[in-house]
């Protein structure tokens, strides 16, 4: 994926996954190397890492990453959060569901909704990615709304749940507007 494209791809996950669950801005200059192995770094560090390279664009060596984070803290749900966004970057979005799932649970509470609306999130993102194919894509939407909604019903004051859910919700009137016409002219 080319510099545009990547940029492109994270302005469309920042219009949908809130700012609280976005990989934060790397620490790490993107110009230091990436490291090779991340036996000798702690969670922190070795988190800290896949977020920089997430933020370069770079989604498997951010999940690599992870992955030796979770392999030392494996009770901390923060990994496997950061490890569904990876997931989405990729358009991997089973797996994304899967990390945000396992999170969803978790006792921190903020936490725990920024999963649920991130899994919101990646239905949503699928549904404009197979827009193509109405039917499907409104299943997407209609999943998506649906965990937009349990999020607002424990965090009203959740803006990005909120402005989802509207996108969403408009997304889904187009789409079967779409649909009701060719119903229509398959019955002309």
């Amino acid at each position: 994926m080319n510099r545009r494209a990547r940029c492109a791809h994270l302005l469309g996950l920042a219009m949908i996954v809130p700012a609280a669950a976005q990989a934060p801005t790397a620490e790490v200059p993107p110009s230091e190397p990436i490291a090779k192995s991340f036996d000798g770094l702690s969670a922190r560090a070795a988190v800290r890492e896949g977020n920089a390279r997430l933020f370069e664009g770079d989604a498997a060596t951010a999940l690599d990453a992870y992955a030796h984070a979770g392999k030392r803290r494996p009770d901390a749900p923060q990994i496997p959060f950061a490890q569904g966004l990876a997931h989405l970057a990729q358009k991997d979005y089973d797996a994304a569901r899967d990390a945000f799932r396992a999170v969803v649970a978790s006792d921190n509470e903020r936490l725990a909704n920024d999963a649920l609306y991130s899994l919101g999130a990646s239905y949503h993102l699928e549904a404009m990615e197979i827009s193509e194919n109405p039917e499907q894509a409104v299943e997407k939407l209609e999943s998506a709304m649906s965990r937009y909604r349990e999020v607002l019903a424990s965090a009203p004051n959740h803006a990005a749940a909120r402005e989802s859910d509207y996108k969403a919700a408009a997304m889904r009137r187009q789409l079967k507007q779409l649909l009701e016409q060719q119903q229509q002219q398959q019955q002309n």
